[in-house]
């Protein structure tokens, strides 16, 4: 088994970093946090530079190259950025995975065109399920969704849905009533979490998302879509944190020598860096999977566990990181904190429903 890039990923993967290496140094991250503001115009500079298109074929502007290589991108953008890393993978790796097979032909050919020349970005809404009826000829959207990023800074919003027999629908942001939510304990402070409400919205047919094998494999394709995204994030968090922390231990000294040479500090380190290659080889199945087969589903079992892996994997270095700094990983001036508090936002962690929780109930986030 072959498990090296082709030539065209390891130059997608050199571009992404010295775009991170321009664009996203700490100094920035750590503003952008301060001010709670979004990565949104970072974002909109990939999309130039055609970043959003990688996994859209090329008859429809984008690069054609497979989601294997956007994860890439998410990655490289996560290490450095996790806010950034986590807008970009919404739009560039779930949604096209989503469209190519749940959406209409005319709907997917506009939509994906769009996020090719970077003029349309996606956002994710959580469960619970909106509820669809059919109208004269349109559908009818009813419910509320869970609390989700970046929907100010998207035009459109994929939500899993029932009825019609639909796995979920588009909804085009600007024309919703949305509810505003304040900033979690954990997540992207810029993201501007918020909550969509739907009272009888009508959608033309085109906005319906449907799988020709039925509503449990239309939303599994949703889900497998949104989990190979955060899993590809998830590493990117992961090696930031370990790479801090790998840094700081090789230029602190204690006793005369880097506390990296110490057993207890650098063999953990050597850990977690296992553990990220491990989380690494899943995403990369899961992406290969979907770009070799894209009609079949296989690849979902695939992401679900790489998911799972690397939020594992995230969690062991962001609490890493924060041990191996002392005392210092607590303070606001350090990385390791920032590391920390967004890798516990992530889907697999235990703390995703504390997240959740904290934006639906008042008495939870005091």
């Amino acid at each position: 088994m072959d498990f090296s890039l082709s030539q065209d990923e390891l130059e997608i993967q050199d571009l992404a970093r010295d775009f991170v290496r321009r664009s996203c140094p700490r100094d920035v991250r750590r503003a952008d946090d301060e001010t709670a503001r979004s990565p949104a115009a970072i974002a909109q500079e990939l999309g130039r530079l055609g970043m959003w298109g990688i996994a859209v074929p090329g008859d429809l502007g984008g690069l054609g190259l497979g989601p294997l290589a956007a994860c890439l991108v998410a990655e490289e953008t996560a290490a450095a950025y996790p806010a950034l890393g986590s807008f970009y993978a919404r739009t560039a790796i779930a949604a096209p995975l989503m469209l190519e097979t749940l959406a209409a032909e005319a709907t997917r050919d506009r939509l994906l065109s769009g996020i090719a020349a970077g003029e349309v970005s996606i956002a994710l809404a959580p469960a619970p399920l909106l509820r669809l009826a059919e109208d004269g000829g349109m559908a009818r959207v009813a419910g509320e969704t869970g609390p989700l990023p970046f929907c100010h800074d998207a035009q459109w919003c994929v939500a899993q849905a029932e009825g019609m027999g639909a796995a979920g629908v588009l909804l085009p942001l600007p024309s919703l009533e949305i509810e505003e939510l304040p900033a979690p304990r954990f997540g992207y402070r810029g993201a501007g979490y918020a909550r969509l409400r739907c009272d009888g919205l009508p959608l033309p047919p085109g906005n319906v998302l449907r799988h020709a094998r039925g509503e449990a494999a239309g939303r599994r394709r949703i889900e497998g879509s949104l989990a190979l995204a955060e899993a590809a994030v998830a590493v990117g968090i992961a090696r930031g944190a370990t790479a801090y922390a790998r840094a700081y231990a090789e230029e602190r000294t204690q006793f005369g020598q880097p506390i990296v040479r110490f057993e207890a500090v650098g063999q953990r380190l050597l850990d977690r860096e296992a553990e990220i290659a491990s989380a690494r080889l899943l995403v990369q199945r899961a992406a290969w999977e979907a770009q070799t087969e894209p009609g079949q589903d296989s690849w979902q079992h695939w992401a679900f566990m790489a998911r799972d892996a690397a939020a594992a994997a995230t969690r062991g270095a962001s609490l890493q990181a924060v041990q191996t700094l002392g005392g210092m990983g607590y303070m606001l001036e350090m990385d390791a904190q920032l590391y920390l508090r967004d890798a516990f936002s992530q889907a697999g962690t235990d703390e995703t429903e504390s997240l959740r929780r904290s934006l639906r109930d008042p008495v939870a986030r005091d």
